[in-house]
């Protein structure tokens, strides 16, 4: 009974585990199509604004204006930015970039500021000129001779696009933000993500008042980000709402307004340089005081090695080496109850007819031989954190985008195309499961064990390349220590047999 028990809490443990895994960590990845289209933004109501004095009714009038021809460059060798004369980027292109901004953006420019004026939201548009250029940097002067609004857009050293307004006198402005309603279908995530005060997620579809100021917000393309910077002491809350538009207002007016554009890869060293806790748009998850750690290692041993798939295999054996005191506990545990299973089988045939009794003999014999039935559990389950932020790593970090590793096996952060990878994962931890002891005598149970490799290996099978490499070296790397704990056990048992005679 107690057996049943143990292995139905062991399930549930399981799927519990799996339920946090699919719900937090597991990717949503599709594949590409051959072309993507974005609609309109026309097509869709504009979201409510969320300045103080514009009313809902009249800030979601459709005024969005036509995306004009007439384009402006500024460009350096960090970035470079086209906008249009009502300040929309229209294309960008980053020096560390991977995928084209039209192709992971859409066609039609996310972005579009508004006039605030009598609850009305009131397009800009102004008349632009090159005032400066340079092997390095272009500058603009423009005015908006409808509210005599005077802008001035450059780009910085490090890659910011600043975009200056002054008006002649107190204006308020609305940023309106536009993720086509149909989904996306690149495999590429589309989340907003915005830093207020802790940086949070919203999945574009979602609907989410942003009640405290606003220091950036944007939408993260899990490899790229594109956002929009706010000063600290300008005070910016926002809405987001379910047909994947943004809305962001000024909550005062202002005769001066400051802000700056960043389009960029997420390359957490990068994102660190470029400073407003951009470096935060890099979702390490729950676990991120060990994922940047577990990635400056992968950094320093790639610096060694120039090879992300040996740089994991080298990371994996370090970390097997530092938890080891954790799986020495776990092994020992588990040898001491496999041989504990005949005495065990004893008393539950000599007590079977009295539960209470039945668990006290167990427990004083547990108690007696030091052995304890938590004991394999308990540092496996300390270990898992580990596991985690090593997942997030490899699922987040930007280096093992098109990172080869050998023969067919390009892209680490991609799924193993012919399944090698989780197939030998899957096939090392059968050979570990076999070897592992087991303290039940129950053949049903022991089946049910032998088939949670293939279980894992199904579920493994859609993850990184990278993943399921670090899984398989660890799960071999363990096979090795497994048999060394028990071989000292084994020399230990004799010795000491040896010593009674």
């Amino acid at each position: 009974m107690n057996d049943n028990r143990r292995l139905l809490l062991a399930i549930v443990l399981s799927a519990l585990v799996f339920i946090i895994w699919n719900h937090f960590f597991a990717p949503t990845m599709t594949p590409p199509p051959a072309e993507q289209v974005s609609a309109p933004v026309a097509a869709n109501p504009l979201p409510t604004a969320v300045a103080p004095d514009t009313s809902a009714e009249q800030a979601s009038a459709k005024t969005t204006p036509e995306v004009d021809d007439v384009t402006f460059t500024v460009a350096n060798s960090k970035a470079s930015y086209t906008f249009n004369r009502a300040l929309q980027v229209v294309d960008a292109t980053a020096a560390n970039g991977r995928f084209a901004f039209n192709d992971i953006v859409g066609k039609f420019p996310p972005v579009q500021l508004y006039m605030v004026e009598e609850h009305q939201l009131k397009p800009l548009r102004f008349q632009f000129t090159q005032k400066h250029s340079s092997a390095s940097a272009n500058y603009f002067e423009g005015t908006d001779p409808t509210y005599k609004i005077k802008a001035n857009v450059f780009i910085d050293d490090l890659g910011f696009l600043h975009c200056q307004l002054q008006g002649s006198a107190l204006f308020k402005l609305q940023v309106q933000w536009q993720v086509p309603e149909e989904k996306f279908e690149t495999g590429i995530l589309r989340e907003y993500v915005y830093l207020a005060s802790d940086d949070e997620r919203v999945t574009v579809g979602s609907s989410k008042s942003i009640d405290s100021k606003l220091r950036w917000f944007g939408v993260d393309y899990r490899y790229h980000f594109f956002g929009i910077i706010f000063p600290d002491k300008m005070g910016v809350r926002g809405e987001i709402t379910k047909d994947g538009a943004a809305a962001l207002g000024l909550l005062d007016a202002h005769q001066n307004v400051e802000f700056k554009f960043i389009f960029t890869k997420k390359n957490y060293d990068d994102l660190v340089a470029l400073g407003d806790h951009l470096d935060q748009t890099v979702n390490f998850g729950m676990f991120s005081i060990l994922s940047i750690p577990i990635l400056r290692c992968l950094q320093l041993f790639y610096k060694w090695v120039h090879n992300y798939g040996v740089a994991i295999i080298f990371l994996t054996i370090l970390i097997r080496l530092l938890t080891f005191p954790l799986q020495f506990k776990s092994y020992k545990s588990m040898k001491r109850m496999q041989d504990l299973s005949p005495e065990i089988a004893k008393i539950k045939e000599k007590y079977k007819a009295d539960p209470q009794r039945l668990q006290q003999e167990t427990m004083a014999l547990f108690k007696q031989s030091g052995a304890n039935p938590l004991g394999g559990c308990l540092p496996l389950l300390l270990q898992m954190p580990i596991f985690f932020a090593f997942y997030r790593v490899l699922y987040s970090a930007v280096e093992l985008v098109d990172a080869p590793f050998i023969f067919y096996i390009h892209d680490l952060s991609s799924k193993d195309p012919y399944y090698i990878l989780p197939l030998l994962m899957g096939l090392a931890m059968f050979v570990q499961q076999k070897m592992t002891p087991s303290p039940t005598v129950d053949k049903n149970q022991k089946r049910i064990m032998l088939l949670m490799p293939i279980f894992f290996t199904f579920i493994m099978a859609n993850f990184a390349a990278g993943l399921n490499l670090y899984i398989f070296v660890s799960t071999i790397f363990g096979i090795f220590q497994q048999k060394l704990v028990y071989k000292a056990m084994e020399l230990e048992k004799a010795r000491a047999l040896a010593g009674k005679k």
